[in-house]
């Protein structure tokens, strides 16, 4: 189900904006101009991750292995309790095989819309 959050404008840059919609608490990031929808809960001990930081993805330099630099592009959601951090993409750990539930979310017309699927579903996805 697709749901209007807004216009892009109410979205600030680097900062998570929790929403309620449909009746989950989502996370919304706005990133270098992109947009990235996540469950505000992290998987590991039921923390609400979006009262943690956002910070991009620190990763290995590709023309020195012993150098590490940063991804501007790419955020990673790091939760406030342990410290664990998400891609912001994917909802991939990166210290576990835990994910953050993350949903399909764009702009569309200077709206912010995200694609949710109803209550229902989920209920029937995990019985």
């Amino acid at each position: 189900m697709l749901v209007d959050l807004g216009a892009e404008g109410e979205f600030a840059e680097g900062k998570i904006r929790v929403l309620e919609v449909e009746g989950r608490e989502l996370g919304i990031l706005r990133w270098n101009g992109e947009f990235y929808a996540f469950r505000n809960v992290c998987p590991h001990l039921g923390a609400s991750v979006c009262k943690g930081t956002v910070r991009p993805f620190l990763t290995v330099a590709p023309d020195d292995p012993w150098q590490l630099t940063t991804d501007h592009n790419r955020p990673l959601i790091i939760c406030p309790w342990h410290r664990w951090p998400f891609d912001a993409a994917s909802g991939q750990s990166l210290v576990d095989r835990l994910r953050l539930r993350v949903y399909p979310i764009e702009a569309d017309g200077g709206r912010v819309v995200v694609d949710v699927p109803p209550r229902r579903e989920i209920a029937e996805a995990t019985v």
